[in-house]
């Protein structure tokens, strides 16, 4: 059984990172959340994390009550991207495919 709701991931570790751990995560526990709380504000982490299954992404140097408003949201089934990461994502990044995930993370965006 499982004695905890979300994990907070790294990107970059010692032994492994922080996107292969979040992949084994979810293989193990499906229902786990996993928040990326990183340094990491590239596209291509940002991307890699998402597509490995990461409920949430926020940057270190965001203040307390982001973090705990992003553990809020995935403990309801809700995606959480910081604030700051909105500019990288557009209908231009992402295939068609993948906006049900940004529908998710972002309701307000209108379907063009």
């Amino acid at each position: 059984s499982e004695d905890f709701d979300a994990v907070l991931m790294d990107v970059h570790m010692p032994l492994t990172d922080g996107i292969q751990a979040t992949i084994a995560i979810k293989q193990l526990y499906p229902g786990m959340k996993v928040i990326i709380l990183t340094t990491a504000n590239d596209l291509t982490t940002i991307t890699n994390a998402v597509k490995a299954g990461a409920d949430g992404y926020v940057l270190k140097d965001a203040g307390s009550s982001e973090l705990v408003k992003a553990l809020r949201g995935v403990t309801k089934n809700e995606i959480y991207l910081s604030e700051s990461m909105a500019h990288f994502f557009s209908n231009e990044i992402f295939h068609p495919a993948d906006l049900s995930y940004m529908r998710r993370a972002f309701p307000a965006i209108a379907t063009r």
